[in-house]
């Protein structure tokens, strides 16, 4: 995705379509309304409550309804545990009390018949009766045929979608591999949680599956209900205004970079599919260690104003991904998405479970006379000075500064990850005190935008 405000895709009409008609429509056929809740206090969450969900929450929300397809924004975590085997009860049970500590992950989405979508708290124990774990047994296969089996599998469940109108719409499936070998499936819509917020609760469920029970957090973790709230105050700030509208002065239009194709590396614009939706190219590299030490050492060299830290690598990939935009559109000029992890909104974030992340528009100002330093230096400033203002949504920023709402405020965007959530896990496993040896545990992430 790019602009997520501009959730809805062109139709194959002249017409655009009415999103909050388009999400009139179920994720997956046949499901059931949520219940109605108590009104009992759960860890700090009442069973009933409703919580807003953010702009960019809402704009994952619509694309998904408009799209029309059951993978779109679905996320599929795939966990390889290659020597160990858990017990599905065992897993089951830290499941059910990672889902008690985290209310995101027994919150239904209510969005039909609504102005506004919002997420309703289900009762701790009406939502952890209704978690399971699917067993299957591949033991039998040989390892090429597992892998194809699994394939298959993720295949099959990609088009299942979720049942997002329902507080447990995620869904979790283990598979034995051998005597000590199994691979764990965790299926999320992306509405609920961010990458962060994966990392914690994969934490959380093997500290409980480990230790027989979940430890007691060690520090206090801010809920999403208060965050939520915090988030539509920022477009109320007037800071946040004066900032959005200093950092894009002076922009009119996105830098449009065409797509390339074929091995001559030739321009070309991606074509629409069958249901008239322009396609998304995903590049995706991982840094050789080597180079990451170079591009951290040099980054963190560079001197910057207004006690704003040493630059960092993301400032490094941002500064180098800004080049090629401008020369490549031929500016002096860059404005491409940045996607935030939106935690330094509020104090205690770092370990909130919920889809936090918002997507920024990044303006860089380029010129004959731009050095490298005097780039990352401006990067490392606007990135600190940005944090109190991510969260505003591009509607807003639009609003803000006289811009129609049909321009997007960038076709390009980049989201840099500093721990990959393989590595997260492989460090989890290292460290795990569990019986028999551990260190075999990966971790890949299936992501679904288009």
């Amino acid at each position: 995705m790019s602009d997520l405000s501009q959730a809805q895709p062109q139709a194959p009409s002249s017409a655009q379509p009415d999103v909050r008609a388009a999400t009139q429509a179920s994720f997956e056929t046949g499901t059931a309304p949520p219940a109605e809740g108590s009104r009992e206090r759960n860890h700090g969450h009442s069973s009933g409550q409703e919580i807003a969900l953010t702009p960019m929450q809402q704009g994952l929300l619509y694309e998904s309804a408009a799209a029309g397809r059951p993978w779109v924004n679905l996320e599929q975590i795939v966990v390889h545990l290659d020597a160990e085997a858990p017990d599905p009860r065992a897993l089951r049970l830290a499941w059910q009390q990672v889902c008690a500590r985290h209310p995101v992950l027994r919150s239904a989405v209510l969005w039909q018949g609504r102005p506004l979508p919002v997420l309703q708290v289900a009762d701790v124990d009406a939502a952890t009766d209704q978690i399971r774990v699917e067993t299957q047994d591949w033991q039998g296969l040989e390892a090429e045929d597992q892998a194809e089996r699994l394939e298959q599998f993720l295949s099959e469940d990609r088009n299942r979608g979720c049942a997002l109108e329902q507080a447990v719409s995620w869904r979790v499936m283990l598979a034995r591999l051998g005597a000590n070998r199994s691979v764990m499936v965790w299926t999320i819509h992306h509405v609920l949680v961010d990458g962060r917020s994966m990392a914690v609760v994969l934490e959380d469920v093997f500290a409980a599956l480990i230790g027989g029970e979940l430890p007691a957090a060690t520090a206090p973790v801010t809920g999403f209900d208060a965050f939520s709230p915090a988030v539509a105050q920022v477009s109320e700030q007037p800071a946040s205004q004066a900032f959005f509208r200093a950092h894009l002065d002076g922009f009119e239009t996105p830098n449009q970079i065409a797509r390339l194709i074929g091995s001559d590396d030739r321009p070309a614009v991606a074509a629409p599919d069958a249901a008239g939706h322009g396609r998304k190219q995903i590049l995706r590299r991982q840094l050789p260690a080597e180079l990451r030490r170079a591009l951290v050492q040099r980054a963190g060299g560079v001197a910057t104003e207004n006690d704003a830290g040493p630059a960092t690598l993301a400032n490094m990939i941002h500064a180098a991904w800004g080049l090629l935009v401008a020369r490549w559109s031929g500016r002096e000029s860059a404005v491409f998405g940045v996607t935030r992890s939106g935690r330094y909104l509020l104090e205690g974030c770092g370990r909130t479970v919920g889809c936090l992340i918002n997507t920024v528009p990044l303006h860089l100002h380029l010129s004959g006379a731009t050095t490298v330093d005097g780039l990352l230096s401006a990067l490392r400033r606007d990135a600190v000075a940005l944090r109190p203002h991510e969260q505003a949504s591009l509607a807003d920023m639009r609003r803000w500064c006289g811009l129609p709402g049909s321009v997007p405020l960038f076709d390009t965007m980049v989201m840099f990850e500093r721990d990959s959530l393989n590595a997260r896990m492989r460090s989890l496993g290292e460290r795990t005190t569990a019986p028999g040896p551990s260190a075999g545990w990966s971790c890949a992430k299936r992501g679904r935008c288009r």
